[in-house]
């Protein structure tokens, strides 16, 4: 059997001597592990509450203090060293913090430079902490002063933009609205511009009142103040009226070229657009009589205010060009069904004649021919002794123009479809000019920049009668005299020697022996009015005509030169006066053909009986 020793009461008190110690350790170890926990979060705990507004910084370093004590119980090493580590750390912070704080701050970054340097930060920071708080003061410094620098420039650029925009809306004529100028206003304060502020209302009062002004009362305006400034002046009076004089001459050439556009800027209203594409609908036609007596009204008001230099223009400028965009789209039966939808919509001869002129530098043979639909004339194109003499009217005249024109410029569209076979219907323009002009002798004599419209209108209509008539030009040479006269009277009149001093040509439908006749009745009428004793109408065989502004228009001359009546005004003869009611041009009777059935007259569909 084995025996049990047991332990003598020597080792039983040893063995509980090394127990308690080791517990004292394991709570001594506890105690200084839970001591240092308490310095190092309370250290974090005051570097937080530093930090928030208001804190005493004094405050602070006496509870940092405090809670030094306990590491110095937990025995924590050169606690004196880290406490001076903190509190320098503390006053960094807070100077970081405050130089943060007025980063954007001209005179706040002043101030804090002066605390570094004789401050209360002057002392109290590591020097290296210190050296690095300059810079980056200095940093934040240069910052604002360049962010100010270009926020200045900027402010001086954009009042500069805002003047010289308020400038020329001025010189346009347009009045700037109250929210504009409140704009400019807000816009160039505290700017080296603001002084242009009262400058730029009294310009534009000055402007618009003379803007209102008759264009003869504007210009002796504009005469008026050069004298007074001939006789002395600052230079701003001179560049004012200079701004005033650009504005007006500006002014008058846009009530001539654009008098709609115009009348949008001085009345404030927009002027309703023609939609061409209405125009053919159900109730377009009268839609468009309604805004075309709009638009003479206002251009009659305008001749009123402004004077009689308003421009006769009733379309806006860019629906002249889709007009002429619309015409090249449609064949010359629709162009035709346009123009007379167009003639019909608009309620004067004058107003339609000025929509054509409009259209005339875009495409002079579609205006002519426009001019021809509506008036729809019968137009004798062969006389024939024995036979009847061939008419048509002016309106199929038009078609067959506008078929010419077709050829001679056809459309991109125009192009891909045909190709070029339809050329062979072309002659060689300058032998067809050639040509014209022999027919035609000094017809332009006094007119000569009226021969190149005419011509255009002449060679259209002969290519398109060749395709009509299926006459090839087998060579660019190859020109029919015959059709070449027939072009000229189908598309501008006969042609006629009158007295043997000149040739003129007559209206449109009106034969050479009928305008002779008219001429002599007219000359009578002309006689008596200028108070002429009843035997001058005699004298008539020495005098010739020329044309003048208008088909059918004369003016009176003998020798080649024009006649004065008594009151100085060259004499004319108007052998086709526009009727009271200003409607000139309405649709003519129908005109049987040789070849076409009863009622047809190429095309053009007579009335049912």
């Amino acid at each position: 059997m084995r025996s049990s020793a047991r332990p003598s009461p020597r080792g039983i008190q040893r063995q509980r001597f090394a127990s308690e110690f080791a517990v004292d350790q394991v709570v001594d170890t506890a105690k200084r592990a839970e001591l240092k926990n308490n310095f190092s979060s309370g250290l974090d705990q005051l570097g937080k509450l530093a930090l928030l507004p208001g804190a005493n910084l004094d405050e602070i370093l006496a509870k940092g203090r405090a809670v030094a004590v306990s590491g110095r119980t937990a025995g924590i090493p050169d606690i004196d060293t880290k406490m001076q580590t903190w509190e320098d750390g503390l006053r960094y912070k807070l100077a970081q913090n405050d130089l943060i704080t007025v980063r954007r701050d001209p005179a706040g970054l002043e101030r804090f430079q002066q605390r570094l340097t004789n401050g209360d930060l002057a002392g109290s920071l590591d020097p290296d902490k210190k050296v690095a708080l300059v810079k980056e003061a200095e940093t934040y410094r240069w910052q604002s002063e360049n962010a100010a620098r270009v926020a200045s420039d900027k402010a001086d650029k954009l009042a500069e933009r805002a003047v010289s925009n308020a400038t020329k809306q001025i010189e346009m004529g347009v009045p700037l609205t109250a929210d504009g100028w409140t704009s400019l206003r807000s816009t160039v304060e505290g700017t080296p511009f603001a002084e242009d502020f009262n400058r730029l209302v009294t310009q534009e009062r000055e402007t618009q009142q003379v803007l209102r002004m008759p264009m003869a009362e504007q210009e002796r305006y504009i005469q008026g103040r050069e004298q007074q400034l001939a006789q002395g002046g600052t230079l701003a009076d001179r560049a004012n009226l200079q701004r005033i004089k650009t504005t007006v001459e500006k002014n008058q050439k846009q009530l001539e070229d654009e008098p709609l556009v115009a009348a949008q800027r001085l009345y404030g209203r927009a002027t309703q657009p023609l939609d061409l594409n209405d125009l053919l609908a159900p109730g377009g036609a009268e839609r468009a009589a309604s805004l075309f007596a709009e638009r003479t009204a206002t251009l009659s008001a305008m001749r009123e205010q402004f004077g009689g230099r308003i421009g006769a223009k009733p379309l806006l400028p860019q629906e002249a060009g889709l007009l002429v965009k619309a015409l090249d789209k449609a064949g010359p039966a629709d162009a035709n069904q346009l123009f007379g939808t167009l003639r019909g919509a608009i309620g004067d001869d004058e107003t339609y004649r000025a929509v054509l002129q409009q259209i005339a530098p875009d495409s002079p043979v579609k205006a002519r021919a426009g001019m021809l639909t509506a008036i729809d004339r019968p137009v004798t194109i062969q006389s024939n002794l024995i036979a009847s003499d061939v008419r048509v009217s002016s309106a199929k005249v038009a078609e067959t123009m506008l078929t010419g024109e077709s050829i001679l410029n056809k459309t991109k569209a125009q192009k891909d479809q045909d190709g070029q076979a339809r050329s062979l219907f072309v002659p060689a323009r300058q032998d067809f000019a050639t040509s014209f002009a022999d027919s035609v002798g000094n017809l332009y004599r006094s007119r000569p920049g009226a021969q190149e419209g005419d011509l255009q209108a002449a060679f259209a209509y002969y290519v398109g009668k060749s395709a009509e008539l299926g006459r090839l030009a087998s060579t660019p040479k190859d020109i029919d005299s015959k059709l070449v006269k027939e072009a000229i009277v189908a598309t501008i009149g006969d042609v006629v020697d009158v007295n043997g001093q000149g040739k003129a040509k007559a209206p449109i439908g009106m034969s050479g022996s009928e305008m002779q006749a008219k001429l002599r009745e007219r000359f009578a009428e002309v006689v008596k009015d200028q108070g002429l004793p009843p035997s001058a109408v005699a004298s008539f065989e020495h005098y010739g005509v020329t044309n003048y502004r208008r088909d059918g228009q004369y003016l009176l001359t003998t020798g080649g030169v024009p006649v004065l009546g008594r009151n100085g005004a060259p004499l004319t003869i108007d052998l086709d006066p526009p009727p009271l009611s200003g409607t000139r041009y309405r649709r003519g009777p129908a005109i049987p053909t040789e070849s076409g059935p009863q009622g047809q007259v190429y095309g053009v569909k007579g009335a049912a009986r």
